[in-house]
């Protein structure tokens, strides 16, 4: 992850004076108590997610009668253009945050965390609070994760007498319920991706491959790792070979549409098992239609390691706020909060009994299963992710469409790739 540019020696030092006036002005106990007056703080969501935001609003308005928080839905390109002048407090972030950081439009958050005992930091799953360390410092903390996971259509797997993914399942498990699923003449196929190339890089890293050296501090991809190049080569198999998922051409004929074609294929029950995102549940968001039929959910099947990518979003404060206490109460509460659309980002509600109450148990499972073994790339890895990206998704078009070996598909990306 790169870090950002340096500042100014007089921004610095503004900033550092200003920073030490916040740690001065905490309680030297552990507790951070009610703000002497009645204040209201305006909290900035995606406009879909204010409906969700309101109620918790109101139940933090009753543990804590002298702040009013005020929810905002808002365009999220607007708070990364203009955040001094949206008139937000603190904002709700599914986009990067280096530039507000270079900005100086963040509050570094770390006396807040060193003085609220009941923040417990250690509670996040692994790595999530790094996510938005820069500079030895955070500037945010995990609202929510978003993993990638296994959906199946409980009635196709039923109707053909496959047997269902479980939570240790494995890659040789995948292969024999998406055989036992895929019927040639009624055009069902047994596993289909939302994106091929986000499914490949995962199933590299189960192999115990290596696509970049260090998400955090890249200095050399590695398509051409012999332990990715077999994995992409078992992955080119599920197409081309084994004939349970279907090529990009396939896909288009079988369910219509130029563009993710099978997703198509899963409305239109004819794919048994499908990757997909968290929040992506039971066919809200991204998907045309909700699903009419029953599914499940589980964490992607292992190998020689367990591994999904998750997105985060993010909690933040603004500087210019003038309740940065009301602020961290707030931030600080709704941290262990149940996230709505997505899943926690820490253990405790992961594993409460409210949280398999509100999901059901199976989805409990491939939630805590998925966020013990995420593979985080960091949200503000732009350079790197733009220069692997586009050879990386050629490679894997040209596996699965039989252009291309693994081999000779991952040395070209390789040579792309490489500076």
């Amino acid at each position: 992850m790169g870090t950002p540019r340096a500042r100014p020696p007089g921004l610095r030092r503004a900033l550092a004076l200003f920073g030490l006036a916040l740690v001065l002005a905490l309680p030297a106990c552990g507790h951070i108590g009610p703000p002497p007056e009645p204040v209201t703080i305006v909290f900035a969501c995606e406009r879909g997610d204010a409906a969700f935001y309101e109620p918790v609003a109101q139940r933090f308005a009753q543990e804590h009668p002298r702040i009013t928080v005020q929810v905002v839905g808002m365009d999220s390109r607007r708070l990364q253009r203009d955040l001094e002048n949206a008139g937000v407090d603190v904002l709700s972030a599914a986009f990067p945050l280096r530039n507000l950081i270079q900005s100086g439009a963040l509050l570094n958050l770390d006396p807040w965390i060193s003085q609220d005992d009941s923040f417990a930091p250690d509670d996040f799953y692994p790595g999530l609070l790094k996510l938005y360390t820069y500079e030895g410092k955070t500037w945010a903390i995990p609202a929510g994760v978003d993993p990638l996971v296994m959906y199946y259509n409980r009635d196709l797997l039923e109707r053909y007498g496959a047997p269902q993914p479980t939570v240790n399942w494995t890659w040789e498990d995948l292969l024999i319920a998406a055989l036992t699923v895929r019927d040639v003449e009624a055009g069902i196929y047994g596993y289909a991706p939302a994106f091929a190339m986000l499914d490949a890089l995962l199933f590299a890293y189960q192999h115990g491959g290596r696509v970049v050296d260090d998400w955090s501090n890249p200095v050399r991809v590695s398509f051409d790792d012999p332990l990715v190049i077999e994995a992409l080569r078992w992955y080119g198999r599920l197409f081309l070979e084994e004939g349970v998922a279907p090529t990009p051409e396939e896909a288009m004929r079988a369910f219509g549409g130029r563009e993710l074609a099978g997703v198509n294929g899963v409305v239109q029950g004819k794919i048994g098992l499908w990757t997909g995102f968290y929040s992506w549940r039971g066919g809200t968001s991204f998907w045309p239609r909700p699903w009419e039929f029953r599914w499940g959910m589980v964490p992607l099947p292992r190998e020689r390691e367990s591994a999904t990518l998750m997105s985060v979003e993010a909690l933040a404060i603004a500087s210019k706020t003038q309740h940065p206490e009301a602020c961290w109460q707030w931030l600080a509460y709704l941290s262990r909060q149940m996230p709505g659309r997505l899943a926690p980002a820490r253990r405790s509600v992961a594993a409460s009994a409210d949280f398999e109450r509100l999901v059901g148990a199976e989805i409990a499972a491939a939630v805590r299963a998925s966020l013990q073994h995420a593979l985080l790339i960091p949200p503000d890895a732009p350079e790197i992710l733009n220069r692997v990206g586009q050879p990386w998704q050629r490679a894997i078009e040209r596996i699965i469409s039989g252009e291309a070996t693994a081999e000779e598909a991952l040395r070209t990306a390789q040579q792309q790739a490489s500076p």
